[in-house]
């Protein structure tokens, strides 16, 4: 269980009218990504070594995704979630795009 406080996403002014998001500052995102990989076991990672580190997840996740789609015993909706999860988090941190599974599936039947 998380003992991480929920910080609303949303602030109003003094007349109850959302008040506009303040901008965050892209180095707090990628100690926050740091850090959740520190809370993984995994970490913390160098600023640096972020995007190489998320490449490489996604890759593996497309590698997996293609070899375990035809295999009715293993969840592929894992691969499927942690593609998009991955393609997102690169968007949010300016990365180059990483392919979602949609992507990868579709690569691999126009291979055929």
């Amino acid at each position: 269980m998380s003992t991480t406080q929920n910080v609303p996403l949303e602030a109003s002014g003094r007349d109850g009218i959302p008040a506009a998001p303040s901008p965050v500052r892209r180095e707090h995102l990628l100690d926050l990504v740091s850090a959740a990989y520190a809370r993984g076991g995994t970490g913390p990672l160098e600023r640096d070594g972020i995007d190489i580190e998320l490449y490489e997840l996604a890759d593996k996740a497309a590698c997996s995704l293609l070899r375990d789609r035809w295999n009715d015993t293993f969840p592929v909706v894992a691969y499927v979630e942690l593609l998009t999860v991955t393609a997102a988090l690169r968007a949010v941190l300016g990365f180059d795009p990483t392919p979602t599974a949609r992507e990868v599936i579709d690569w691999s039947e126009n291979l055929a």
